[in-house]
């Protein structure tokens, strides 16, 4: 099991400011261009499975595994994208991004393979694969400016997301046939082509 709990932060800063002189002087390097009291990441993320093996008989083996992955993520970020720039402005303009899959989201893998060996060796493989991922998203919002040469943090804004399911299963099946005759030839056929 992985845990994550922390604060996203961004680096990016306009021009002005930073690389184009201001009336106000530059912005610090240290500066924070988000809310640091809301901007927030915490992830758990677990993983569960097995790989088993049997052999059947001399011709006859028998494989099947299985992996389910859990992935909780609640994440809002808020960053600059941008000021006036125009040499009379103070303001940093502020985007957030926010994202949450508190439900489960499972990618089930299951495989069963069972191989015969030589001389006439034959695979036989089925697959499924199921995802199941519901959450909230919002894109972008807006956030009220920020003064990027003396920040004021705290003012209130929305944080909103739109639901959202990402549903899918998958089957696969296949078999070959391989024969091998003498050292030098090998002739293999898959089945569906």
């Amino acid at each position: 099991m992985q845990r994550e709990d922390g604060r996203p932060t961004n680096g990016f800063l306009p021009a002005y400011g930073t690389i184009t002189d201001t009336p106000y002087g530059r912005i610090d390097r240290r500066l924070n261009a988000g809310e640091p009291g809301v901007d927030h990441l915490k992830r758990t993320q677990s993983s569960l499975g097995w790989l088993l093996s049997h052999q059947i008989n001399s011709d006859w083996k028998f494989t099947q595994n299985y992996k389910y992955t859990h992935l909780d993520l609640d994440q809002v970020n808020t960053f600059a994208y941008g000021s006036d720039g125009d040499g009379r402005s103070r303001a940093l303009h502020l985007h957030r991004w926010h994202l949450q899959e508190p439900l489960p989201g499972q990618p089930h893998h299951r495989q069963a393979q069972a191989v015969r060996q030589h001389p006439a060796a034959a695979h036989l493989r089925i697959d499924y694969l199921k995802s199941d991922t519901d959450g909230l998203n919002n894109g972008f919002g807006f956030v009220p400016g920020l003064d990027m040469f003396n920040p004021v943090y705290g003012a209130p804004f929305d944080i909103t997301g739109t639901p959202y399911g990402l549903h899918s299963k998958q089957w696969g099946a296949y078999a070959s046939t391989q024969l091998r005759v003498g050292s030098h030839w090998n002739f293999k056929r898959r089945h569906p082509p």
